[in-house]
């Protein structure tokens, strides 16, 4: 599972934190996982922008959710490190794994700019490959709406990636489930 955390809505955005962690779909088992502070600095001044309804959104949010965007330096990786990192986490699947997603062309699209920064300015070339595999992506959105609709007391996300991911797979273990006894049923009355 992947969130990212923007401040914009279009590529080009800064991207101040991402998450990724493994699960198992069918039982919400959950792996390594990993979460990323990118430096503010490092992302404006390699010309990422900060779009002001963005800025203004995260604002309102709560303090939990406001932290990672006032996180201390220690807790912060340069934008480098970050890219290198991320491609890294991936390397052990060689290329055969499903990457998830609440909307799984947001998080992977605003990556994309980072990607290419990064692979320009540290390797000199314009074309890189994604470290996901592209025809594995999962979009979490139905999975969520399901959990939603028979889940009305749950509480809303913090807008923290690590918490939105684990909420994220707590939907899709949900909703497979739901689809599992729904089958059983079908099949067996």
């Amino acid at each position: 599972m992947i969130d990212t955390e923007t401040l914009g809505l279009t590529p080009g955005s800064v991207v101040r934190t991402v998450s990724l962690v493994e699960f198992v779909p069918e039982t919400g088992v959950t792996g390594r996982q990993k979460t990323w502070i990118i430096n503010l600095q490092d992302s404006i001044k390699s010309g990422f922008r900060i779009e002001a309804g963005s800025l203004k959104w995260w604002l309102a949010r709560s303090e939990t959710a406001r932290r990672a965007f006032i996180a201390s330096p220690e807790e912060e990786v340069s934008l480098n490190t970050f890219v290198s990192e991320f491609i890294e986490w991936f390397r052990p699947y060689a290329g055969d794994v499903t990457l998830w997603g609440l909307q799984v062309d947001f998080d992977t699209s605003m990556l994309r700019p980072y990607l290419a920064h990064y692979h320009l300015y540290i390797f000199r070339h314009d074309a890189y490959d994604v470290p996901w595999n592209r025809s594995r992506l999962m979009e979490v959105h139905p999975f969520m709406d399901a959990y939603l609709a028979s889940h009305p007391e749950a509480p809303e996300a913090g807008h923290t990636s690590t918490g939105d991911c684990l909420r994220q797979i707590e939907a899709v273990k949900h909703a497979l489930a739901t689809m599992q006894q729904s089958q059983f049923f079908i099949h067996h009355s």
